[in-house]
């Protein structure tokens, strides 16, 4: 990676500036992608720790299903329509 930053350190000749551009835009990208991916593992691993929890909570009975349903619907409601 230090190739592709000493590269983008550089001053590029007028008629190269056009490709420097892009692969400045091309990088950029790719760490927004992967700041991206980091921030859904944790929250996928939030969500996992969360279900974990109602479930043993459901399992010994302190929680009901009916102080339960709507926020969960809710949560169902939003994960779908983030897929789109």
């Amino acid at each position: 990676m230090d190739f592709i930053e000493h590269c983008l350190a550089l001053t590029p000749v007028p008629y190269l500036s056009t490709a420097f551009s892009l692969l400045k835009f091309i990088w950029t990208s790719i760490e927004q992608v992967q700041a991206s991916r980091e921030q859904l593992k944790v929250l996928t691993i939030c969500i996992s720790e969360l279900l974990q929890v109602l479930d043993a909570q459901y399992r010994a009975q302190k929680l009901l299903k009916a102080n339960t349903a709507g926020a969960l619907n809710n949560l169902h409601r939003f994960a779908l329509s983030t897929e789109q």
